[in-house]
């Protein structure tokens, strides 16, 4: 019986755990003896259109344990659309035809499930089938609970957001620090702050789910400020603002939001108030800092591709993997699968019950869902030169 080859490729922004799914798929595939070739495509579906192809099938189970703990897209990423593109599905189809890859396995976010979903539709008349493998640390994800790579981003803003509480407490009248987390559509990583408890924790909190009011805010900053000496903010990158005069605009009109959100809110509250402000992005350390990938993240991320492969074996295309809370006092998950086109290009938001009123999560809500990344054991990381050791490709 002749074996069957696949193909891998990694899309969108990387995450901490993003090769654990690889990982995941690739330790399925290397015991599986009907599996030939393993395929990592170089840039995504780029990789794909110019035949830049690595062999994934010559590494070993140390390498892969290497893989698990190493953050950021090994196989180098790219947000390349194919829609309405005939000319890259035919490069596409040529190497997959040269290469004989029966299987193309696409890992990323909302986007990603679209280029899944659509490249299902474009190889099915070659016989070749798609698979979906999820990813981004924006949570944001439709029919999973959560998203392999948040629980990891948002350990790290924990700890980014608790530090600088105790950082700031230190002076007896201080500074309106506002902190600026990654999130364009939604507010999940800034709302995962909401679980430090005790005078560290942040004052108040913006996410784009909330309304704003730019009056609000400035009043509720005086009245912590007033109080305290001092006061600590975290807003999302995407947050409502663009309709307050003086965020600066793109070429087509559109409110320019990485690390925009911040620096306008610490203007407004230098010129509006008379106290003194600062702005911090926690943009991209959050989707690469090894230190805070998450154990429960990471084993999820290899689950999902373990679950890939399994859709795979069952001879399905056109699907992405989601994962499923069990309910029950004790975390459990469970990986299912839905069809990549549910997932595409759609997005999932904070439930309404999150938000209290302007600037306030609710705490006790926020705990519960990440509790199992409170509680959760360390990794024990492989080691060189006393640093966690990255796996790379010969």
């Amino acid at each position: 019986m002749s074996k069957v080859n696949i193909v891998y490729f990694q899309s969108g922004g990387p995450t901490p755990v993003i090769n654990s799914s690889l990982a995941g798929l690739l330790s399925s595939a290397l015991k599986d003896e009907s599996i030939g070739k393993v395929y990592g495509a170089i840039n995504g579906v780029e990789g794909l259109m110019a035949d830049n192809l690595v062999d994934l099938s010559e590494y070993d189970e140390d390498w892969i344990s290497l893989l698990k703990q190493t953050p950021g897209a090994i196989l180098g990423s790219s947000r390349k659309k194919i829609e309405n593109n005939p000319e890259a599905i035919k490069k596409i189809k040529e190497t997959l035809k040269k290469r004989e890859i029966a299987y193309v396995f696409v890992n990323g976010g909302n986007d990603s499930m679209d280029t899944a979903s659509r490249l299902s539709d474009e190889l099915s008349d070659a016989g070749v089938k798609v698979i979906g493998v999820p990813k981004t640390i924006d949570n944001d994800l439709v029919h999973s609970d959560h998203s392999p790579g948040y629980f990891s981003a948002a350990k790290y803003i924990i700890n980014a957001v608790r530090n600088l509480g105790r950082d700031i407490s230190c002076y007896k009248k201080g500074k309106v620090t506002i902190v600026e987390c990654m999130g364009h559509d939604t507010g999940w990583l800034t709302a995962s702050s909401a679980v430090i408890n005790g005078k560290y924790a942040p004052d108040l909190i913006y996410v784009p789910e909330m309304e704003f009011s730019l009056d609000d805010f400035l009043t509720k900053v005086k009245e912590v400020h007033s109080k305290k000496g001092y006061a600590l903010v975290v807003v999302s990158e995407g947050l409502n603002v663009s309709s307050v005069e003086g965020l600066p605009k793109d070429d087509f009109g559109h409110a320019q939001l990485q690390g925009a959100a911040s620096t306008f809110l610490a203007k407004q509250v230098k010129e509006k108030l008379g106290i003194a402000s600062r702005d911090i992005a926690l943009s991209i350390p959050g989707r690469c800092d090894v230190l805070s990938m998450s154990k429960t993240d990471q084993e999820e991320a290899f689950g999902a591709g373990q679950k890939a492969f399994e859709a795979m074996k069952a001879g399905l295309s056109g699907v992405a993997v989601t994962i499923e809370r069990k309910q029950g006092s004790d975390y459990e998950v469970s990986f299912g699968l839905t069809e990549a086109s549910n997932v595409a290009n759609a997005v999932r938001y904070i439930p309404s019950s999150w938000i209290v009123e302007q600037g306030v999560i609710n705490k006790e809500i926020v705990r519960d869902y990440l509790l199992p990344l409170l509680t959760e054991k360390p990794i024990e990381f492989i080691l060189e030169d006393s640093l966690p050791k990255f796996a790379e490709l010969d």
